[in-house]
C-alpha cells in the first residue's frame, strides 16, 4: 500500500511507497517548497525571490543552480555552481570539469527565444509570423570574440503547420542536406524525399505513406526518379503492406517475402508476433487461439513445424509489467518486480536440443538479480551478498551524492556538475569523457590494456547542431554523419555508404532499413548543397521486392541478377523513349537504377530490434539482450524463419563489410560501439 501525508493546508508533506521508501517535502512561511529529502535522506532546497519566482537550487553533491529573470519574469540566465567532485587519476583536478557554466538567454518583446549564449557558443533562432521556428543557427565564439558560423537548421511549414521542409547545413564544409515532406488534406503525411546520394544529385528519392480512412497507415513505398529528364518514370519498391482490425491497430504485416501477424490484447499490448512465409495462410488470430498455442508450445522442439517460422509471446501481470515472453528461436525469459515495479530478477531458460525450454536448464551467467538502495541506484548484488554477511547493512560508498560509484568491476568517477569524467572497467579498460557546457557529450577516449606494453587508445568526437541533435561521430578511421526527421535518426552516413531508416507510425520503432550506395566523399557522405529540386507530379511504375520462393529460398529458375537487369532496364528505357540503355562502360545498364537494399526489423513489445530479415525472408541478423539493453550476443547469419541455417546458393542479400552494424537498440538509442555507450535522442 502507497500512503500519503498532508499538511494543514492541503500540500503533501510525505509519500512512503510500497516498499516503505519514502520522501518529505518541507515549505516556507510563504508555502512554497523549501526542501525535498529523497529516500535516502539527502536532500534538494530551494529559494525563491519576492516575486515567488525560484531562484536557487542546491543540489545532492552541493551543486547550485542559480536563476536570473527581466522585469517581464522571463528566464535570462541560468548559472550552474558545481560540487567538489572526484579527482580521477590522469586528469587535472579542479579545472575544467568543475568551473561554473553560464547559459544566457535573450528573448524578443513577444518573450521568444533568439539568442542563447554560452562561453563557448551561441545559438541564433528566428519565428514565422505563427511563432514557427524557422532558423536555428549554432556559432563558436572565437578567441577574439568573434563568431563562427558551424550548423544551420532551417524549416518551412504549409498554411495548416505541416513541416514541408527542412534543411541542415554544416557551415564549415558547406554541405547541406534536405528533407522535403508532403501532406494530405488531413495532415498526414504522404511523402518524404530523402536528401540525395553523395555524387547523385540528379537522382530523387523518396518514402512515400498511403493511409485509409482519417489516416491509418496501410502501405509504405520507396521510389527513385532521375530528374534529369521531365518524362522519367519513378520506380517504386514496396517496403510494407499493413493490415488493421476494427479498431484500426495494426495486425499484420508484410516484410519481403515475410508476413508478421499480430495478436494483441484488450489493451492494445502486444501478445504475439508470427512471422512466417508469405504464402503461408495467414488469417488473424488472437493469442488463446488453439494453432497458435500448439505452434507456440513446440517450439524449440523436434515437433516443431519448420512452416510455423518465428513466433514471440508474452504475458503481462495484473498491474501491466511484462512476466514471461518466449521466442522460438531462444526459449523464455520471466522477470520478477517488487511492489513498486522495479525489476529484481530475470531468468533465462535457452532452448536446447529435444528438450522445451521447461526441461532446459537456466542459463545461469545470463541470470540476472538486481539490488537497489531506496533512491533507487543500482547496487552491486555480489558485494552487497557479502556485506550483509558481515555488517547487515547496505555497502557505504557503493552509491554517493545519488550517483553510482562502483558496479560489478567498474568504477565511476564525476566532475562537480555530476556528470562521468571516467570509468574504469577491470584492468583492461580505461575512459575519460569530455562535455560541452550544456553536458553533452563532445569527447571519449578509450585504452585498452592501460598500463602494458600492449595499450592501445582510441579517441572519439561528437558534433551536434544548434537544436541538439549529434550530426557528427569522428573516430580514428573516418566520419559517420546522422541526418535528422524532427528528432528522429532518418539516415546514416560513412563514405559511400548510406543508411535509412523508416519507422512506425508515430514513433521510434524501427520497421526497415534501406542501404544504398553512393559516391565516397572525404565528408562521410554528407551530401551537396545542390540537392535536387522539388519535382512536379511524374508517372510512375512499381518494381516487387526480391522474387524468392514461398520457403524464403530464391527459386532457381529466377536469378535475382535478371530481375535487377530488367528492372534496370525498365527504368532507362523510361528515361529514353528511343530505347538506348545508358552506358556505364559495363556490358549491364545503368547501376544508378538500381533500387536499394530493404532490411526488415523484428522487434520485441516495447520496440528493440531483435532480427533483421532480407527481403528473400531469411533471418540475417540477431541480438539477445541483458535486461537493461546490453548485449549478449549479436550474430550476422543468413537462417530460416524457425533457425536453420541457409546454405550456399540459396543465400540471400546480407550486409557486407562495414555495413555490418545494426547500431538501433531501445527507441530512440544509437549503440556507439566505439565507447560501449548508447546515444539518446
Amino acid at each position: 500500500t502507497r500512503h500519503w501525508a498532508y499538511t494543514q493546508r492541503g500540500q503533501l508533506h510525505r509519500q512512503i511507497d510500497e516498499e516503505q521508501r519514502g520522501i518529505a517535502l518541507t515549505y516556507d512561511a510563504a508555502h512554497r517548497l523549501s526542501t525535498l529529502i529523497n529516500e535516502n535522506g539527502q536532500h534538494y532546497a530551494f529559494r525563491y525571490d519576492a516575486a515567488d519566482r525560484m531562484v536557487e537550487e542546491t543540489r545532492v553533491g552541493g551543486q547550485r543552480v542559480t536563476v536570473e529573470y527581466d522585469s517581464n519574469g522571463w528566464p535570462v540566465a541560468v548559472n550552474y555552481h558545481a560540487g567538489t567532485g572526484d579527482f580521477a587519476a590522469g586528469l587535472p583536478k579542479g579545472e575544467p570539469q568543475n568551473k561554473a557554466l553560464r547559459t544566457e538567454l535573450v528573448r524578443d518583446a513577444a518573450g521568444r527565444l533568439v539568442e542563447k549564449r554560452t562561453t563557448a557558443h551561441h545559438y541564433h533562432y528566428a519565428y514565422d509570423a505563427l511563432d514557427q521556428l524557422v532558423r536555428a543557427q549554432k556559432l563558436a565564439v572565437q578567441a577574439d570574440g568573434s563568431l563562427k558560423p558551424l550548423y544551420t537548421s532551417t524549416f518551412a511549414y504549409d498554411t495548416a503547420g505541416n513541416v514541408i521542409e527542412e534543411t541542415a547545413t554544416d557551415e564549415t564544409t558547406r554541405q547541406s542536406h534536405t528533407l522535403r515532406h508532403s501532406h494530405d488534406a488531413l495532415g498526414n503525411r504522404t511523402q518524404t524525399q530523402l536528401p540525395t546520394l553523395p555524387g547523385q544529385p540528379h537522382l530523387q528519392r523518396a518514402l512515400n505513406y498511403l493511409h485509409y480512412g482519417s489516416g491509418h497507415l496501410h502501405q509504405i513505398n520507396y521510389s527513385q526518379r532521375d530528374t534529369r529528364s521531365p518524362d522519367a518514370l519513378a520506380v517504386h519498391q514496396l517496403i510494407s503492406d499493413i493490415e488493421r482490425d476494427a479498431l484500426h491497430r495494426e495486425i499484420h504485416r508484410t516484410q519481403g517475402q515475410v508476413q508478421t501477424r499480430y495478436a494483441l490484447d484488450p489493451l492494445g499490448r502486444r501478445q504475439g508476433a508470427w512471422s512466417q512465409p508469405i504464402d503461408q495462410r495467414s488469417p488473424p488470430y488472437q493469442a488463446s487461439d488453439t494453432h497458435w498455442q500448439r505452434a507456440v508450445l513446440s517450439a524449440g522442439t523436434p515437433d516443431q513445424n519448420p512452416f510455423d517460422g518465428l513466433m514471440k509471446a508474452y504475458a503481462y501481470d495484473k498491474v501491466g509489467e511484462l512476466r514471461q515472453s518466449r521466442h522460438s528461436l531462444r526459449g523464455d525469459i520471466a522477470h520478477q518486480y517488487d511492489a513498486t515495479g522495479r525489476i529484481e530478477h530475470t531468468v533465462r531458460q535457452l532452448f536446447d536440443a529435444g528438450q522445451t525450454p521447461h526441461q532446459a536448464q537456466p542459463a545461469a551467467a545470463n541470470n540476472e538479480r538486481f539490488q537497489y538502495d531506496p533512491a533507487g541506484n543500482i547496487l552491486d548484488n555480489q558485494a552487497q551478498a557479502a556485506l550483509r554477511k558481515r555488517t547487515q547493512h547496505l555497502q557505504e560508498g557503493y552509491v554517493r551524492d545519488n550517483l553510482v560509484r562502483v558496479y560489478e568491476d567498474k568504477r565511476y568517477f564525476y566532475d562537480g556538475h555530476g556528470r562521468l569524467i571516467q570509468k574504469l572497467s577491470g584492468k583492461h579498460t580505461a575512459q575519460t569523457f569530455a562535455w560541452d557546457e550544456e553536458n553533452r557529450l563532445t569527447a571519449v577516449t578509450t585504452t585498452r590494456r592501460p598500463g602494458t606494453e600492449h595499450a592501445t587508445t582510441q579517441t572519439t568526437r561528437f558534433d551536434y547542431d544548434a537544436i541538439g541533435r549529434r550530426v557528427g561521430k569522428h573516430d580514428n578511421f573516418g566520419t559517420t554523419v546522422f541526418i535528422w526527421e524532427g528528432m528522429r535518426l532518418i539516415e546514416e552516413r560513412r563514405g559511400s555508404a548510406v543508411i535509412s531508416y523508416v519507422y512506425e507510425p508515430d514513433s521510434y520503432v524501427p520497421l526497415a532499413r534501406l542501404d544504398a550506395e553512393g559516391e565516397r566523399t572525404e565528408q562521410g557522405g554528407l551530401g551537396t548543397t545542390q540537392d535536387a529540386q522539388q519535382p512536379g507530379t511524374s508517372k510512375t511504375i512499381a518494381a516487387s521486392a526480391s522474387q524468392s520462393s514461398a520457403t524464403g529460398q530464391k527459386d532457381p529458375n529466377y536469378s535475382q541478377q535478371a530481375a535487377n537487369d530488367t528492372l534496370e532496364a525498365s527504368y532507362w528505357q523510361a528515361l529514353n523513349p528511343k530505347g538506348t540503355v545508358q552506358s556505364t562502360g559495363t556490358d549491364g545498364p545503368s547501376a544508378n537504377a538500381k533500387l536499394c537494399e530493404v532490411y526488415y526489423f523484428h522487434t520485441d513489445q516495447v520496440g528493440l530490434p531483435e532480427e533483421l530479415s532480407n527481403a528473400q525472408g531469411q533471418i540475417i541478423w540477431q541480438a539477445q539482450y541483458k535486461t537493461w539493453g546490453s548485449t549478449i550476443e549479436e550474430r550476422w547469419e543468413a537462417r530460416r524463419l524457425h533457425g536453420a541455417k541457409v546454405q550456399g546458393q540459396t543465400e540471400g542479400d546480407i550486409p557486407q563489410g562495414d555495413r555490418q552494424e545494426q547500431n538501433l537498440r531501445f527507441q530512440g538509442q544509437y549503440l556507439d560501439r566505439e565507447t560501449g555507450l548508447h546515444y539518446n535522442t
